[in-house]
C-alpha cells in the first residue's frame, strides 16, 4: 500500500536539496503543522512531512471521526 494516496493535491512542495540533520526541517514541518509537505530532495530521496500531523488527518486516513480515534484505537 502506497502512502502516496493520502498527500493532498495543495501539498508544499520543497524543490531545493535539504540535508536530513539540519534543523531546517524541523523548522518547516513545525511552521504549519497542518500542511504537508513534499521534500523533493531530501539527502538525495523524496520524502514527506506532516502527513498524520494532526488529528482530522489522522481521522481522515482512518475514515472516522476525530472525536473517535482513540476509541477506534482501544478497539483495535
Amino acid at each position: 500500500m502506497s502512502i502516496g494516496r493520502f498527500i493532498p493535491g495543495d501539498a508544499f512542495k520543497i524543490e531545493d536539496k535539504v540535508k536530513a540533520d539540519t534543523c531546517g526541517v524541523t523548522k518547516v514541518l513545525q511552521e504549519d503543522q497542518d500542511r504537508t509537505v513534499i521534500f523533493e530532495d531530501l539527502n538525495g530521496g523524496k520524502a514527506v512531512g506532516n502527513l498524520f500531523s494532526t488529528r482530522s488527518k489522522i481521522a481522515e486516513a482512518m475514515k472516522i471521526r476525530p472525536d473517535g480515534i482513540v476509541e477506534h484505537i482501544l478497539n483495535a
